[in-house]
This record gives structure tokens, sequence and C-alpha cells, in this order.
């Protein structure tokens, strides 16, 4: 199907259209949400008609999870930003300091995973949603034994910084040495999960990892089941949207278009997992969380590093934040 190449002329599908199959059975995970830092986001580059007495940027934050089976083995999503921001490529270096300017977490997820009485060595894999340098964190920090997975084309972006002096990404955060990495593709067993094709993880339905491309080439979000009878699940949504109202609403937001470009890699696929997304989030037994997800940190409140929100349903947590994202339309 052809693409208008007029950026501005996209918008997202309706997620009525959006086809929709039941999650397979299975057991259930925890959820552990990692406050990993803060960006500073220009609105512009957010939203494409941004308020005219609106802020110039907007503040988001920077999460990280971890899932934990009933087993005891465990998965992070994501690494955040480092603790020391002087450890970014210069390409990235000169990006934080003209464009998006950034704060660090207190320590690296690894340190704020031991911090909340987590031992490293169970953590058996670190997920990517995407390799943009405020996802990928410090992995030099896990045990060799923690391997690394990214999702289909993820590793095109290599080389990486040395090899390439004006990358973007560290070859050594993305493509380690001393561990197992691998890219999720054709040879891996993709099944139906919602409005997604996802990858069972551990093989009892507890932790899909699913295929969500647009933002970057590779980009994932995942999908953890957090309770049976009645099944109830949180979509960790990566930068599939950067805010809730791109999906949400989008009879009135759609993404923010800057010197011929976006946010997105690829704006219209982009689009079409928006609307994926929004159409899982139809559902009343899923609740998405953004990793730049502003009302989640609303909700959530001030104090916290590492946060159990697998009881989201028992909380309201749904409707807090949509409250949330509800108050915050004057953005649009």
């Amino acid at each position: 199907m052809s693409r208008p190449t007029d950026l501005s002329s996209l918008r997202m599908p309706a997620a009525s259209d959006v086809g929709f199959k039941p999650v397979p059975e299975g057991l259930v995970a925890s959820v552990h949400v990692v406050r990993a830092g803060e960006i500073l986001v220009p609105t512009s580059r957010l939203m494409a008609r941004p308020p005219i007495d609106g802020p110039a940027s907007i503040p988001l934050p920077v999460f990280a999870f971890v899932i934990t089976h009933p087993s005891g083995r465990r998965v992070v999503f994501d690494l955040g930003l480092k603790a020391d921001i002087s450890l970014y490529s210069p390409d990235i270096l000169e990006f934080v300091a003209s464009t998006m300017p950034s704060t660090p977490p207190r320590a690296d997820v690894a340190h704020l995973l031991v911090d909340a009485g987590m031992d490293l060595a169970s953590v058996e894999a670190v997920v990517f949603s995407h390799a943009h340098f405020d996802h990928t964190g410090t992995i030099a920090l896990f045990p060799p034994s923690t391997s690394l997975i990214h999702g289909p084309g993820g590793l095109s972006c290599l080389p990486g910084y040395p090899e390439n002096p004006n990358a973007s990404p560290i070859t050594v955060d993305i493509a380690p040495t001393d561990r197992s990495v691998r890219e999720l593709g054709a040879s891996d067993k993709w099944v139906h999960v919602g409005a997604f094709r996802g990858v069972d993880y551990f093989g009892d339905g507890s932790f899909h990892i699913l295929d969500a491309p647009g933002h970057m080439r590779g980009h994932l979000t995942a999908l953890v089941r957090t309770s049976t009878a009645p099944d109830t699940f949180l979509l960790l949504g990566g930068d599939a949207a950067h805010m809730r109202g791109l999906y949400s609403c989008p009879c009135s937001m759609t993404v923010g278009i800057f010197d011929g470009g976006c946010m997105h890699a690829d704006l219209a696929v982009a689009y079409d997992t928006m609307a994926k997304v929004a159409r899982m989030e139809q559902e009343d037994n899923i609740c998405v969380v953004l990793s730049h997800d502003k009302e989640w940190a609303e909700v959530l409140g001030a104090g916290w590093q590492v946060a159990d929100i697998s009881d989201w349903k028992a909380k309201g947590y749904k409707d807090k934040v949509a409250d949330a994202e509800q108050a915050a339309r004057y953005w649009i």
C-alpha cells in the first residue's frame, strides 16, 4: 500500500478497525516500574499543534520495568538513562545539550534493583524496546548470564560509537560481547496476542514480547498477565507514543513534525502501532503504561524509585491515569 509522502497528512487509523484476538491463557507475572530519569522534550516535537500559551518543553519521566515470573526468573524491559550522562556518545551529548536536556536517575537501573532487594543474578534477560539512549542504560552492570534481546531489525543501527564516531548508540550498550545478544525474527514462534503479534517468552502466557514497529526499527512493546480469574494485563508501550493523547485523542492531537521529520522513523507505521495500542486499551482488563507516561508518573506520585504496579486493577490505576490524561487535554 502506498503511503503519503507529506507527513502532516498522516493520521492514526481508527482503533475500531484494528483486528483483535483473545490473549492465550497462561500464568501470572508481577510488574515493577523503575523511575529511571527524566527528559525535557520540546513541545513541538510531541504534538503538531502546540498550545500558543503552553510551555516550550514538557518534562517526561523515563521508565524501566521488571517482570518477575512465579519461578523467580526475571526479565527487565528497558534500562532507562545512564546515571552518568557524560558516558554517552558525542552525538547524544550534543543532542542532550541542544535539544533534550536529561536528568539522570539517582543510580543506574541495575543498582536501583539491588537497592530494592532484587538479585541481579535472577535477571536472565534484558529486552530493549529499542536502541535510543534513554532506554539502553548500562547493561554492563548486569552479570554475563543476563542476555540481551532486540526486536526484528533492532541491531541495524550498528556499527555504533566509537567504531562509527558519528553514531548515537554505543556499541557495548546494544551489542556487548560478554553476553548473549539476539534479535527476534523469522526463526521465532510468533502468535496473535490481542492486536499484536508476539513471542511468548516464558512459554506459559505470562509475558509476551510484542512486535511494534514504526518508532524505530526493531521497536517492541510487551504484555504481562497480572492476574487470572479474571485475566488482567499491563501493556508496556515503550515509545509507541510519547504521550497518551496521541493515541487516545487522535481527532485533535497528532505527532509533531519538525525539519521535515518527526519523533518516529516511519510515522505511517508508527500510527498503525498507536492504533493497536488504542485497541488494546479499549479492553477493560488491559492497561497501558508508556515508557514516558507522565500521567502514570502523576498517579504514582513522588519519592519512589521502584514500585509494584501488578495490582493496577484493584487500585483503580487505569481510571486514575485516564482522569489525569483527560485533565491534561488543555494541551490540545
